[in-house]
């Protein structure tokens, strides 16, 4: 896809400033999701909004089309120039507009216990980011699976969950019938990632097969795991699966 500077039209001077010293997303992580834009709140994906700061440049995705530029910080101050954006044509693109005009407006970044947020000359935020990383801590314990593919799930003794057991670095499951078993990555887990087409399971016969079989296939298509609001995502490369999990309370 062709670049256009469509993006902030040319070059643009966007000054953010911090109120004490200058803070540096790149020093934290490479790449920040959007988890709100004005006022409306964005649960990260593999195919929603970020930003990417790398060697004094800065990449982002809308939702659709891809946006990169140059950056320059001197002291407090952030200048974003020379932006760019592809022209992709996305009618189900939710946040693209919102998006590019959050970027257009502030003049400001702070820092916030979960990452940043950028904020306009009145002090409005316009768009608050996380970093694109895991606590794999967070992950310890049992995680029932309360929504497969946009449908909530009964909470019974049949229901999936997963067991992450940090200390032993194991990973264990349940299909609904069958128990799983694997290992744990923690540095692919750090950086988002997971793979679960590795895990043994056993071979009990179960009259919910079909269901087992459409839990199996999602998790063997998993690419991408999220922690967001006490809730467990996990996605396939590009959202087409979708596995929602609580921690138990247990």
């Amino acid at each position: 896809m062709t670049l256009n500077k469509l993006f902030l039209a040319g070059t643009v001077m966007g000054m953010f400033m911090t109120s004490c010293s200058s803070f540096s997303p790149e020093k934290i992580a490479q790449q920040w999701d959007a988890t709100k834009i004005g006022t409306e709140t964005v649960t990260p994906s593999p195919v929603g909004p970020y930003l990417n700061f790398s060697d004094g440049n800065i990449y982002g995705y809308t939702g659709c089309n891809h946006i990169n530029g140059g950056i320059e910080i001197k002291g407090n101050s952030f200048t974003a120039k020379n932006m760019g954006m592809t022209m992709r044509l996305c009618p189900d693109a939710k946040f693209e507009q919102s998006f590019v005009n959050a970027l257009n407006q502030p003049n400001g970044i702070k820092s916030t216990p979960n990452g940043f947020d950028l904020v306009d000359e009145k002090g409005n935020v316009t768009a608050s980011f996380a970093p694109h990383k895991l606590n794999v801590k967070d992950l310890e314990g049992q995680w029932n699976l309360v929504h497969f593919n946009g449908k909530a799930m009964e909470q019974d003794s049949e229901t999936p969950f997963l067991i992450f057991d940090l200390k032993e670095k194991r990973l264990a499951g349940f299909t609904g019938c069958n128990r799983l078993t694997g290992n744990l990555d923690e540095k692919a887990l750090e950086e988002c990632k997971v793979d679960f087409t590795g895990m043994g399971m056993t071979r009990k016969m179960c009259q919910n097969h079909v269901f087992e079989s459409d839990f199996l296939e999602a998790l063997n298509k998993s690419k991408t795991i999220r922690i967001y609001q006490d809730k467990l995502y996990i996605y396939s490369e590009n959202e087409e699966d979708l596995l929602i999990f609580e921690k138990s309370k247990q």
